[in-house]
């Protein structure tokens, strides 16, 4: 049986442009044995009750001669799994990956996309265990550490800019000296009024394939515009991220020997907050919201898509 690398998230630290990434580099991971396998997907095999004896036969199935397998698994909580990833583990050599990505940017980021299971930033600061669960990677990762061993989990701190190839390559275990082109940057954060706006579309009814199309529609949308705003005001940040603070410092001394696991600046004092509301200016929500998203589906294909 092959090695197989299991990325288990979190949401909002990439996972999409790693899958664009990891698609569009076929060739290249063939020429070390390797091979991406977007179509099994194990949080959902998981959720449905499936036994990793038969994900692993699923997964043998699909790999052919590859001696190394990557897949992704953003919604998979390590919390949830640890004896379904026991399993997994006892049965094939399992590596699991994580991104650390600061909390309060998280948050920040995942109500900014539209696809929360929340949009407004008060319910989710007072449901934050049941909203956001992966915010808590010391949890995460002692769950990790528990499935497969320390010496089978790798990390990684999560930058906001681009990462380079070379960052997921050496996650993955996969040879760095490889060119596998610019990665892409697809998990964008939208600015604030079309958030407010994905969050009135009920997709619910809709396929995954449609509900990624409509996200990426807006997002693509919004490449010209300031998405990077704050919704956190700085006590409110401040509380959030004491949350974790143990947790977080534990992670930065025992797996990176640093004292800290997070160093981007925080927001100034003075930083303008926005809200996850329409405006009630109609002429702006048409000229900042509309305009670009008609633009958008006029010229990227989607209409084709439908």
């Amino acid at each position: 049986m092959p090695r197989l690398t299991l990325h288990i998230g979190p949401r909002r630290a990439a996972t999409r442009s790693l899958d664009a990434f990891l698609k569009a580099s076929r060739e290249a991971l063939a020429v070390q044995g390797a091979v991406y396998l977007p179509d099994i997907d194990v949080a959902r095999r998981f959720g449905q009750g499936e036994t990793a004896a038969q994900t692993v036969e699923a997964i043998s199935s699909a790999a052919g001669e590859a001696e190394h397998i990557i897949l992704l698994a953003p919604c998979l909580l390590a919390s949830e799994a640890v004896t379904y990833l026991k399993e997994l583990s006892a049965a094939v050599p399992l590596t699991l990956t994580r991104f650390l990505r600061q909390q309060d940017d998280a948050l920040e980021s995942l109500l900014l996309s539209g696809d929360g299971a929340c949009a407004d930033i008060d319910l989710a600061l007072s449901h934050l265990a049941a909203v956001v669960p992966w915010l808590d990677h010391a949890q995460e990762v002692a769950a990790m550490k528990d499935a497969v061993g320390a010496e089978s989990v790798r990390l990684s701190v999560f930058e906001r800019e681009q990462m380079p190839p070379s960052a997921f390559c050496a996650m993955l275990g996969l040879d760095e000296r490889l060119d596998f082109g610019n990665m892409p940057r697809l998990n964008m954060r939208l600015p604030a009024q079309m958030a407010a706006l994905l969050a009135q579309i009920d997709t619910s009814h809709l396929p995954e394939a449609k509900r990624g199309l409509l996200t990426d529609v807006l997002a693509r949308a919004a490449q010209n515009t300031d998405a990077a705003e704050i919704l956190l005001a700085p006590e409110r940040r401040a509380a959030l991220l004491s949350v974790f603070a143990k947790g977080n410092a534990a992670l930065a001394r025992d797996w990176f020997g640093a004292p800290l696991l997070f160093e981007e600046a925080k927001p100034p004092s003075d930083a303008v907050l926005v809200e996850l509301k329409l405006p009630k200016d109609s002429a702006t929500f048409l000229e900042k919201t509309v305009a670009p998203l008609v633009l958008e589906l006029s010229r990227g294909g989607y209409l084709a898509a439908r």
